[in-house]
């Protein structure tokens, strides 16, 4: 669920790719879109429910929040990955539809639902730092693939718009990597370290960079590196 929303700018290839788009409202996903807003309720509701066991919710003493504090910091980050997504899945639907009579539809709708699994698991899972950033890995993944689905449903071909995809991978390569770095320091067997808190404000980061990333497209020779320029035949 990635945000796909044309940004205004005189740059001459976003103005080519916003004459792409038909911002006529389709009718053949209404239902399903209803369907993802209530499973991203649940999932916010479940997660929820999970914080209300937490000691450091339910004391009426402030003293005993620091030693929580981590712990508290991962559930932002589920809950900040939750809420950049719901925004940016909206931003995208509210340019077009999903069809859901289309192949690339139903897939997309399938990949929707297992990255609301993602959400939910982050949000219930957060004891573990280690588990979390296996799950992040995981969901940068998925907006790879429903990043291409959705290239292929709407025969993308401008350079912008493969650029736009090339960051969802450029991210998700970089969030493996610093699962990758934080396995090879052995962070994960360890108790709780310096070395913990370093890498889950680089998470942190990863959320928010990767969004202005895709409204402000940079490195381009990175990106026009990474880009996948699909050939449609009939699909």
């Amino acid at each position: 669920m990635d945000d796909d929303s044309v940004v205004s700018s005189n740059d001459d290839e976003e103005k080519d790719e916003s004459t792409t788009i038909d911002n006529t409202n389709a009718q053949g996903f209404n239902v399903p879109v209803t369907f993802i807003d209530v499973l991203f309720a649940i999932v916010v509701s479940l997660g929820f429910s999970q914080i209300m066991t937490r000691p450091w919710f339910n004391s009426t003493s402030w003293d005993v929040v620091p030693a929580y504090i981590f712990e508290i910091a991962t559930i932002l980050l589920g809950y900040s990955t939750l809420l950049f997504s719901w925004w940016g899945y909206h931003r995208s639907i509210q340019r077009r539809n999903i069809l859901a009579e289309t192949w690339s539809g139903k897939a997309s709708f399938v990949v929707d639902i297992l990255i609301l699994v993602g959400y939910w698991l982050l949000l219930v899972k957060f004891q573990s730092f280690f588990f979390v950033l296996c799950v992040l890995v995981a969901i940068y993944g998925l907006y790879v693939v429903w990043d291409h689905l959705r290239m292929r449903r709407e025969r993308e071909t401008t350079p912008f718009q493969w650029q736009r995809r090339a960051v969802t991978t450029l991210w998700t390569l970089i969030l493996t990597g610093i699962l990758i770095t934080y396995m090879t320091l052995g962070l994960n067997d360890s108790p709780l370290t310096l070395g913990d808190w370093v890498f889950l404000g680089l998470a942190h980061s990863v959320n928010v960079l990767y969004r202005l990333n895709k409204v402000i497209l940079f490195p381009k020779p990175l990106l026009n590196l990474l880009a996948y320029r699909p050939m449609y035949r009939g699909i």
